[in-house]
C-alpha cells in the first residue's frame, strides 16, 4: 500500500495542473516515505450513513516525529497534539 502511494503521489508531481494539486502529491508522497505502519482502512460509505456520493477511503497510520516544524500552507493553517489518545469506542 506504501509502494501504490508513493507511485499516486509521483504521478500526481508529474501530473499535476496547478499549486495544489502538486502541494497535496508532494506531501502524499513524504508521508508515505514516513509511514511506519497502516494501521486501519475506513470507507465510510460501506459503513457509515449518510452515504458519499463519491468514494473515499481513510487511511490511518501510524508515524513518529522525527524532527522538523509545521509549515503554514494552503490547506492547514496550524495543528496541535493529543496529550493522550481518546478511547477506541469499539472496546466499550
Amino acid at each position: 500500500m506504501i509502494i501504490e502511494l508513493q507511485s499516486l503521489a509521483q504521478a500526481g508531481l508529474t501530473s499535476g495542473r496547478d499549486d495544489f494539486d502538486l502541494e497535496r502529491c508532494a506531501r502524499i508522497r513524504d508521508i508515505a516515505a514516513e509511514v511506519d505502519s497502516v494501521i486501519a482502512v475506513a470507507r465510510p460509505g460501506k459503513h457509515n450513513i449518510p452515504h458519499y456520493a463519491y468514494g473515499v477511503c481513510k487511511i490511518f497510520t501510524l508515524c513518529h516525529v522525527t524532527g522538523g516544524s509545521f509549515e503554514k500552507n494552503i490547506e492547514t493553517t496550524g495543528f496541535d497534539w493529543f496529550s493522550e489518545a481518546p478511547s477506541c469506542r469499539c472496546q466499550e
